[in-house]
């Protein structure tokens, strides 16, 4: 309402609840209040004229609320405002499920071991912050020498690994996973990630048994492969 006010509430009323919309605005004569809900129906009123609309809102309204069997009801004075309202019965409590069980559900890669090769300080802390808020454990190396080392020294097995490619001194990230299983068995799962889409590379990331990723990465889409390769 141009200048005027409006307010949203509800109220117990017994078994129901009644959903008000009340505003401060130019008000309906009594005589027409029915006629408001009217397809393109518009009142001739001078404070209202300049406020844009086709006059479709309440009658698409007052249609949904009769397919609902919640008729809306009306009460205004012209010059001080109007109230809309309706009720809707109240609904039974709903237990809420038990807390212990919401755990698997909120962080399904809580505790997994993921290592991150790359040779890009910038992407590596990407990584390990994306895959942080997913409660991953994450070791981040530029290399596969560097990785033994740091696995050696948490003295933890990655579950999954997690590489690019093209690393420094002419390594590449798919000799890289084939060096980390070479420690912690042939079925450890890796996912090569990288911006080389050549036919070539992709095709010896399968025959090695690994899984390709093109950059950029979606989280949802990387996620829903970990979790794929992992569980």
């Amino acid at each position: 309402m141009l200048g005027g006010r409006v307010l949203f509430g509800c109220r117990h009323r017994g078994d129901y609840l009644e959903i008000q919309v009340l505003d401060t605005g130019c008000g309906i004569d009594e005589k027409e209040t029915q006629e408001i809900f009217k397809e393109f129906k518009r009142l001739n009123n001078p404070k209202s004229n300049n406020i844009s609309g086709l006059g479709l809102g309440l009658a698409i309204a007052d249609r949904i609320s009769k397919v609902l069997e919640h008729s809306i009801q009306v009460s205004s004075q012209l010059g001080r405002g109007s109230v809309f309202s309706i009720c809707v019965p109240l609904g039974e409590t709903v237990s809420q499920p038990q807390v212990k069980a919401l755990p698997s559900l909120l962080q399904p890669l809580s505790g997994i071991k993921v290592l991150c090769i790359d040779n890009e300080e910038a992407i590596l802390a990407g990584l390990e912050s994306l895959l942080s808020r997913w409660q991953c454990e994450v070791i981040c190396a530029k290399d596969l020498s560097d990785a033994r080392i740091k696995l050696g020294l948490k003295g933890v097995a990655p579950d999954i690994v997690l590489a690019d490619y093209h690393l420094d001194d002419g390594q590449n990230g798919v000799d890289a996973m084939d060096g980390i299983r070479a420690l912690y068995g042939k079925d450890l799962p890796g996912i090569l990630i990288t911006a080389n889409t050549g036919k070539e590379l992709v095709e010896d990331v399968q025959r090695r048994g690994y899984h390709y990723m093109a950059k950029m990465i979606k989280p949802a889409a990387l996620r829903a492969l970990i979790s794929s390769l992992v569980k």
